[in-house]
């Protein structure tokens, strides 16, 4: 489990990696591409930089470049899936100027119905990635290398977008660094007690400094990111095995029990006991993995089905299999 900055593994040598995320809450982190993602099912809350957005099934949202993120299950009673494309945008700025600079404003779920007729062809390319490469496997890199490049066109080309020289790495790396380097030491020593002043000394800033630092660039402060992390921790325990509930909790760095049951239902909007429960339940009856790969290929169909852009009739429509690479549903 990756906290802070990550260093993202591309699919056969192409700047562009393809997901299909499964679970209960991806961390804060950031990484230097550019991510587009689409909620196939569910609800989830991804906080960017500290503002909170709630996306429902279809909703599609681009997360730029160096911007920290994470992804928080809404409703605990539905396991959400996530689908998208990171992108190294750095590639095309020979082709498209600036490109790696822009920071695209697309959030489907801000806008009405009008907004479709710009968001059905990301979808739809998106759709089309996944179903040639669920049918034709390494066979298929280079019509999605060529279905990623005109999608990159169009996104430039359709999309809203600001020049952000605050996000630029040269501008940020500092700060960036400082971060990682935080996150790394909190994911370490989360089980202990862990303070401003002795993290602040660890990346050589005055307290006050780094507290503003952390609530500028995650939205939450420094010791409701250390909740946050143990909460976590506490969240993939409870999933994974059948220690009680008050055992996991203490390990987790929870010396007080009220205070954690009431941090735990305040994010999660359910017990730990509820959601061990739901979690079981879910993954007996809704969550084997003939039903999500059937429900996937159905859905990016559907998506085909409502894209009439050009990007629809790059390949064939001739998609057979439903080998689709979902990440699994609890990450260590």
């Amino acid at each position: 489990m990756y906290y802070g900055y990550e260093v993202i593994e591309h699919t056969h040598g192409l700047p562009l990696k393809m997901i299909i995320n499964h679970a209960y809450e991806v961390p804060y982190h950031w990484h230097n591409d550019l991510e587009i993602l689409i909620v196939l099912k569910g609800d989830v809350l991804i906080q960017i930089e500290g503002q909170e957005n709630r996306l429902k099934e279809d909703d599609l949202i681009i997360i730029n470049n160096n911007y920290l993120h994470n992804t928080v299950v809404a409703n605990s009673s539905s396991l959400p899936i996530i689908a998208g494309i990171q992108i190294d945008t750095t590639y095309f700025d020979a082709y498209i100027q600036n490109f790696s600079k822009k920071r695209f404003l697309c959030k489907s779920f801000l806008h009405g119905k009008y907004y479709q007729n710009t968001i059905n062809p990301i979808r739809g390319a998106l759709a089309k990635l996944f179903l040639e490469y669920s049918t034709y496997g390494k066979d298929a890199m280079v019509a999605i290398w060529g279905i990623t490049s005109l999608l990159c066109h169009f996104i430039n080309n359709n999309i809203e977008f600001e020049i952000d020289i605050h996000h630029d790495k040269s501008c940020s790396e500092n700060d960036f660094e400082r971060l990682s380097k935080i996150m790394e030491y909190i994911s370490t020593h989360y089980k202990e007690k862990i303070t401003l002043d002795e993290v602040a000394e660890l990346v050589h800033v005055n307290k006050y400094y780094l507290s503003h630092l952390f609530k500028k660039n995650t939205g939450i402060g420094f010791k409701s990111y250390i909740n946050h992390i143990r909460l976590d921790q506490v969240m993939r325990s409870i999933l994974s095995n059948k220690i009680s509930i008050s055992d996991i909790a203490s390990d987790c760095g929870f010396s007080n029990l009220n205070s954690f049951y009431k941090l735990f239902r305040e994010k999660y909007h359910c017990s730990p006991a509820e959601m061990r429960e739901q979690y079981r339940d879910l993954k007996k009856q809704n969550y084997k993995e003939t039903i999500l790969q059937d429900y996937l290929h159905e859905k990016f169909l559907s998506y085909l089905e409502k894209d009439n852009s050009s990007l629809n009739h790059l390949t064939g429509t001739n998609y057979q299999s439903k080998k689709y690479p979902i990440e699994p549903l609890v990450h260590r």
